[in-house]
Order: structure tokens, then C-alpha cells, then sequence
């Protein structure tokens, strides 16, 4: 799982998690961007960033395509940046992983994008987020990832005009994966969220989404186990998460035995 979808969205709501589902143990593994989910992994599902279209993969589209662009007040005051041709004057922060982010945007805006591509790059969204707030520029990212940013007025949308972002966050997992217990649980909880069916962790609104953050958080290993929890270090760099025995206890797929549920998340992505 991405962990820009992680900490901010996520982690909030394990709370709830916890309360709603007790019987699923979650497990926080380090990064591996699946990118043909016929090849083994060492989880059974992930949440992803893009088009949707893994081969082989089982997508669920969760949220993100709405966009936002977003600067300091400071900075919108100073250009000034009222209307999309003000942006000339502006420092256009990049995302060096979604590069067309800027020409998607002013093509739809029916702008010229020859300098689309020309600023500062950054490799994840809380950085370009951090620039924005600080006045560095003017950034594109997924609104979910700034909602606090914007209830806290360090960040600002000056132009009032979202835009549908081709790409997106989505739960995935090879196709006989989702037919396993805890993935279906685990992706109704998701889903209920994501659809604003259940309240938010904190008492003002907030958005179901986020960009990619650690090298992002990769979702999902489901392993169903009986007994006592047995746990083995992941390996250098895993900043101390652990991640229980792939193969001790598993039972055939889609025929858990009973006991708590696991599911082993694995840091990703932009």
C-alpha cells in the first residue's frame, strides 16, 4: 500500500478497523510494486497507484482522480493566480512519477503545455505538498491528499476548478485472491469508506485517498491462521515491521481455517 494513502487516510481509521473487523490481524511489509500480479508476491493484495490496468489483476477502483491545484495564500496573493492563464507566472511543481500530470491539465484547459513539464521535481506528494505550503510553487495532487491542508488554510485552491485525473488508487489482487474471506472483508471496509457510508475517525471531513509516500504502501497479504501468532523479521531495512510465515498453517485457498485473519501490507509507491 501506498503510504501517502497510508498515513494520512488509513492509519486514522485502524481504529475502526480494529473495531469492525477483530478477527483480521494487518501486517505492514516493505515495498514491491507488482506490476503483473501472475507473478508471485509476497502478499495477496496491494493498493496501487495508475490506470487500473496490472495484468493480471483483479483493480478496484477506490478514489484519487479528483485533482486539485494548490499553493500557499501567500503565493496567490503575490502572482497574483485567479484564473489557469495566471500560471505562467508560477513555478509548477512536478511529480517525477507522473510526468503528464501539469499537460493533462492544461489540455483540458485548452492551454498551451509547452512548458507543462518545466519545474522543480519531487518523487512523492507529501513533498510536493510541503513545497506548496512552504510558497514554492504551485503543485497538482490528488485532493484527498490535501483536505487537511485545506480546512487548515496553509494551502489554498485559487483557481476553484477540480479536475478528473485519469489515475487513481486501486485495491488489487490476483483473481483467485479475491476469492478469499478476509480480501472480501477488507475490501467492503475499504469500500464503505470510500463511498462515505461510514463516519469519519475525527470530527471534520476528510477524503478517501492519498499520493505515494515511503516509497508508498503496497497493500495486502490475506493469510487465514489458526493457533498462536508466529512472526518472523522481514529483513534489513523493514524499519521493524513484521510479517508472519507465508506457508506455516495456510490453508487452500478460499477455505480458511478458523482463527484470526491476517493481512500483510506492503510499503510502495508515488
Amino acid at each position: 500500500m501506498l503510504a501517502q494513502f497510508g498515513v494520512p487516510w488509513l492509519f486514522p481509521r485502524l481504529g475502526h478497523f480494529k473495531r469492525t473487523l477483530p478477527q483480521v490481524s494487518l501486517n505492514f511489509v516493505r515495498y514491491q510494486h507488482a506490476h503483473d500480479f501472475a507473478t508471485p508476491h509476497e502478499f495477496d493484495a496491494a493498493i496501487q497507484y495508475g490506470y487500473g490496468n496490472w495484468p493480471r489483476a483483479n483493480a478496484r477502483y477506490l478514489i484519487g482522480k479528483e485533482t486539485s491545484i494548490v499553493c500557499s495564500p501567500q503565493l496567490r496573493d503575490a502572482l497574483p493566480l485567479h484564473t489557469p492563464q495566471d500560471l505562467v507566472r508560477a513555478t509548477l511543481l512536478q511529480h517525477i512519477e507522473v510526468p503528464l500530470a501539469w499537460q493533462d491539465w492544461m489540455e483540458a484547459h485548452g492551454l498551451d503545455t509547452s512548458a507543462s513539464r518545466f519545474g522543480p521535481g519531487f518523487n512523492l506528494y507529501s513533498l510536493i505538498i510541503r513545497a506548496a505550503v512552504s510558497g514554492f510553487g504551485v503543485g497538482i495532487v490528488p485532493t484527498c491528499l490535501v483536505e487537511d491542508e485545506l480546512q487548515a488554510a496553509t494551502l489554498v485552491e485559487p483557481l476553484n476548478d477540480r479536475f478528473d485525473s485519469p489515475l487513481g488508487y486501486y485495491l488489487c489482487a490476483p483473481t483467485a485472491r479475491t476469492n478469499l474471506s478476509v480480501y472480501r472483508l477488507v475490501a467492503g471496509w475499504l469500500g464503505g469508506w470510500v463511498a462515505g457510508a461510514l463516519l469519519q475517525p475525527w470530527g471534520r471531513g476528510g477524503c478517501a485517498c492519498d499520493g505515494r509516500g515511503w516509497g508508498g504502501l503496497h497493500l495486502l497479504r490475506t493469510t487465514a491462521r489458526t493457533g498462536e501468532r508466529q512472526h518472523r523479521h522481514h529483513g534489513q531495512g523493514h524499519s521493524g515491521l513484521t510479517k508472519p510465515d507465508p506457508c506455516a498453517g495456510r490453508p487452500a485457498r478460499g477455505m480458511e481455517a478458523p482463527g484470526a485473519a491476517r493481512t500483510v501490507f506492503n510499503q510502495i509507491g508515488p
